[in-house]
């Protein structure tokens, strides 16, 4: 449905004419306030945000240095995007505007650019509503299942397109909670990364990972397994750090699939990272690329092994005349950076023909190989040798 103004649209979702709706951040928030729309809930956080300027009198110089230092506080920590996301929630024409005080003592207007964000009606039954009580037992929960050694994980192999040989496995988190059984990492991931648990999750992952590719046998060229990481993490010296300990400990043979879920909010210390990483033999891959918040700033940034397409253009891809050329651009985007291409949820022989002939080197998908445990995956590789 298109409609001529973003409220009408959210409207439309809250009568139930829609499923959901696009909108830009802010007059999305001012819409749902004004229409009192109580049964909205936003799909994700604000994609996108921009600079924003302080002026400082004649002077008082000391301000400019005491306000780049917040400001650095704030933005590191994720307390700016928080911050934003309270107040632009809390938009009323009737009353005053509640500007946060910025860290250190220097009070400051946040004037953050808008974006566009996915609205959905609420359902009582939708695992999207979520609470902070709730959220805050789930991740004790799951931090002391990282700590015990009780997260699971599978892995999905992932296939030449032209040899037929496997080329290793991508390393999949999965979590069966003693109370809620299993859960989805839809369910958990995103949680962890706004808190700050994903740095400690997916350390426990690498080790695993590497701890797994160990009992994998020797090939040419070598197997490698594959680990998710968000982009943001690679912003922590201390954590890239621990990566390459255990890889130098535990390797080789370790790719990381970088996903950018979230704005690259250091991509000068992820810039830093990932040639550090790389003169350590670990591969980079940019994971679900033409999806999320990729661009090519960002693939500039990461120069990648490997870039991972999107199912969402492979699931669809002999019906889409446009996500056929979208993904023969990418192909051809990434052999011109001398990156391989890998190709998520092939699920039938006439995709992988396609993508194969159109110079796709690598596959994943259910038709290729389902997700399965370290021991099935093991005897899987050992038969290839």
């Amino acid at each position: 449905m298109e409609l001529d103004n973003e409220a009408d649209t959210l409207a439309a979702v809250a009568r139930g004419d829609a499923d959901y709706a696009l909108a830009p951040t802010g007059i999305g928030y001012y819409a749902i306030h004004q229409h009192q729309l109580r049964d909205m809930v936003a799909l994700s956080p604000p994609l996108l945000e921009r600079r924003y300027v302080f002026a400082a009198r004649h002077g008082r110089a000391d301000l400019v240095a005491r306000i780049d230092a917040s400001l650095e506080r704030l933005r590191a920590s994720g307390t700016q995007n928080d911050l934003y996301v309270e107040w632009i929630g809390n938009l009323s024409a009737r009353k005053a505007l509640p500007w946060p005080a910025i860290t250190g003592g220097v009070a400051a207007l946040l004037v953050i650019g808008g974006s566009t964000l996915a609205w959905r009606r609420r359902r009582r039954d939708s695992p999207v509503v979520q609470y902070a009580g709730q959220n805050a037992a789930l991740l004790a929960e799951l931090q002391d299942a990282i700590d015990n050694d009780r997260l699971g994980y599978q892995f999905q192999p992932k296939l030449d397109l032209r040899s037929g040989r496997w080329l290793g496995a991508e390393l999949l988190v999965r979590w069966d909670h003693p109370q809620r059984g299993p859960m989805s990492p839809e369910e958990f991931v995103p949680i962890a990364e706004q808190a700050r648990v994903i740095g400690a999750m997916s350390l426990h992952l690498v080790r695993c990972g590497l701890r797994q590719r160990q009992q994998w046998p020797a090939a040419d060229p070598p197997l490698h397994v594959s680990v998710n990481i968000s982009a943001n993490d690679l912003a922590d010296p201390r954590l890239v750090d621990a990566i390459i300990a255990r890889h130098r400990q535990d390797g080789p043979g370790l790719m990381l699939e970088i996903t950018e879920t979230d704005v690259m909010r250091e991509p000068g210390l992820v810039a830093e990272a990932v040639p550090r990483l790389r003169a350590h033999g670990i591969r980079i891959s940019v994971d679900d690329f033409g999806a999320g918040h990729s661009s090519l700033v960002n693939l500039r940034r990461l120069a990648p092994d490997e870039l991972k397409i999107d199912r969402s253009f492979v699931t669809s891809l002999l019906d889409s005349r446009s996500d056929q050329a979208i993904v023969t651009a990418i192909i051809g985007l990434a052999h011109e950076l001398g990156a391989t291409v890998a190709a998520e949820g092939i699920e039938d022989d006439a995709t992988r023909d396609w993508l194969a002939a159109a110079g796709c080197d690598i596959g994943q998908g259910f038709r290729i190989a389902r997700p399965m445990g370290a021991a099935q995956l093991a005897t899987l590789l050992r038969a290839q040798a």
